[in-house]
């Protein structure tokens, strides 16, 4: 990171298809990536409670959540340092069962 710049904590959790659905064997890989310097960062949930800590800098990112049998979660971010320094922001991930 940038000396001046401080990261920003995103927490929450990937849900599968409803709020029932454990993470099992399969890994989550939260991929997070710059739009601007095309930067990648990748996290992974805890794979007993699905939760998860993401830590970038402030920038606009592009979310992927990829999982085997799921639609591909493909979103965007808008990560503000603006505001109190060290602010958790919560943020929770929903993968829906692919179509058959």
């Amino acid at each position: 990171y940038d000396a001046e710049q401080v990261p920003v904590l995103y927490v929450g959790r990937v849900f599968l298809g409803d709020t029932l659905t454990k993470i099992t064997k399969e890994k989550v890989k939260i991929m997070v990536s710059n739009m601007i310097t095309k930067q990648e960062y990748q996290f992974m949930p805890n794979s007993k409670t699905n939760r998860y800590v993401i830590a970038v800098p402030a920038g606009k990112y592009r979310v992927t959540i990829d999982l085997a049998g799921y639609s591909k979660l493909d979103e965007e971010l808008n990560v503000s340092d603006i505001g109190k320094i060290n602010q958790e922001h919560h943020k929770d991930f929903l993968l829906k069962k692919e179509k058959k």
